[in-house]
């Protein structure tokens, strides 16, 4: 989890200190047979820890004390083998995050398997910082460019993760393309960001938050946020538009140690920014592939020797890109079937196209009620709540939830928590992914519709 203080602590330091724990954000407790498990359970009331914060992990032989606290993740282990139950791993990892997510505001959500990240962002997160403290007068704006699929979003998180907290105030506005393309529904989807940035600088204020076209949230831009020092992340922006409305009027208007970070994949659009500096975000070398690869495909550092060598085709053939390696580690994930690993390389090495052919190959394994699902997040459902979409899958399809956790686990989507309000989930989705889906509508399917301009294309075909 990239971009968190995490700290290992035995017992005798664990129970001889329970201040070490108070500014925790979340707790993972690990519990053996000799475990003074009272012991700490009383520590944490008297450190007024919050139960919520507290996971519990046994493994082995499970432990049958009344007190035992509940939920409790049972770990079963191979100690001959040194091995553990993936599955069950998975699990723990997902309710961890949730844990901290919920418990966090500001951060973006920490990040599974940060393989790479502390060696592509530390760099950045330094220079950033040295720019910050020789600044005097002006507002410092960064370019993160890259093709799709490279990392850039991940990057940026993990940056904002890292630094937000020496700020007065961070905004971190997620897939604006999609956002501001989305959101058109009679205003300008522009508008909806400039009402989320203003009601975030402001402590969420709504009240100053009344803007009802892009110029009006340009001068209020202007004229509310003057000599906040904030951080703010505009992710995916392709369009010479969205600096207009979002990011010129709050490099004329923040306070001089204030940081704009932009992900594209157009270099001129961050040329256009007058950014500091511009960091061009390479693919990943080998062995960083190979470790993304081989914790989404075996949850552990190393493949079996039986899957060493189709192991590393697939890595070549997934060219460095860390959404690729994610995707195809996920879709052969509890496979150990060399004949399918086998055929999975055949059809990466056969797709010529670029990125969506390898995309494809996770979804045209899917069974045909997933495909659907799938289908209909892409076209409708991305920022949706997991709630309403569940309830959603289940009316068409039956089995919501089960979907929503296959797609999840093969990391075709995401869920996030609301920034609005903490206790709701919604989905997510890689603009790659997204992308795919539509063109599949668009190309070969042509039941969906998520915008005037498809629906006059499947009307003019038809």
């Amino acid at each position: 989890m990239h971009g968190l203080d995490v700290r290992l602590l035995n017992e005798d330091k664990l129970l001889g200190d329970s201040t070490c724990l108070q500014d925790a954000k979340v707790i993972l407790c690990v519990i053996s047979k000799s475990f003074r498990l009272g012991e700490f359970k009383r520590m944490c009331r008297n450190a007024a820890i919050p139960s919520k914060i507290v996971s519990y992990v046994s493994y082995g032989s499970y432990p049958t004390d009344e007190s035992m606290p509940k939920p409790v993740f049972k770990m079963e282990v191979d100690f001959e083998k040194a091995e553990f139950n993936k599955k069950q791993f998975k699990s723990m990892v997902n309710e961890v995050v949730q844990t901290l997510n919920e418990r966090s505001e500001e951060m973006m959500g920490a990040i599974d398997f940060p393989v790479g990240l502390a060696q592509r962002s530390s760099h950045i997160e330094c220079s950033i910082l040295d720019c910050v403290l020789s600044s005097e007068n002006s507002v410092q704006c960064f370019g993160l460019v890259g093709m799709g699929g490279i990392g850039k979003t991940t990057l940026a998180r993990s940056i904002f993760n890292k630094i937000h907290s020496q700020f007065e105030r961070s905004f971190f506005s997620l897939n604006t393309r999609a956002e501001v393309q989305e959101k058109d529904k009679g205003t300008s989807g522009l508008v909806d960001v400039q009402k989320k940035i203003i009601a975030k600088l402001l402590n969420n204020r709504s009240d100053d938050a009344k803007i009802y076209n892009e110029e009006q949230g340009k001068m209020v831009l202007s004229s509310k946020v003057k000599h906040i020092n904030a951080l703010i992340v505009f992710d995916d922006v392709d369009d010479g538009r969205h600096l207009e409305a979002l990011c010129e009027p709050l490099q004329s208007s923040l306070g001089p140690k204030s940081v704009i970070i932009i992900t594209t994949r157009d270099q001129k659009i961050v040329d256009s920014a007058k950014s500091t500096m511009i960091f061009d975000i390479e693919r990943l070398d080998e062995e960083m592939s190979k470790s993304l690869f081989y914790w989404h495909a075996f949850m552990k550092p190393k493949p079996p020797a039986d899957l060493e060598n189709v192991s590393q085709s697939v890595i070549k053939a997934c060219q460095g890109l860390p959404l690729s390696l994610k995707i195809i580690g996920s879709h052969l994930y509890g496979n150990s079937d060399r004949e399918y690993w086998a055929e999975s390389l055949k059809l990466l090495e056969k797709g010529k196209k670029g990125i969506f052919d390898v995309l494809r190959i996770s979804f045209d394994r899917l069974d045909s009620d997933e495909k659907e699902a799938f289908l209909d997040i892409c076209c409708f459902l991305i920022n949706e709540d997991v709630e309403l979409t569940c309830m959603f899958l289940n009316a068409c399809y039956g089995m919501g939830k089960t979907h929503l956790n296959t797609l999840k686990n093969k990391c075709l989507i995401t869920t996030y928590v609301d920034e609005d309000d903490g206790r709701r989930s919604r989905i997510g989705m890689h603009d790659q992914l997204r992308d795919m889906g539509r063109h599949i509508i668009r190309e070969e399917r042509r039941d969906r519709a998520w915008d005037e301009e498809t629906a006059n294309e499947i009307l003019q075909v038809r």
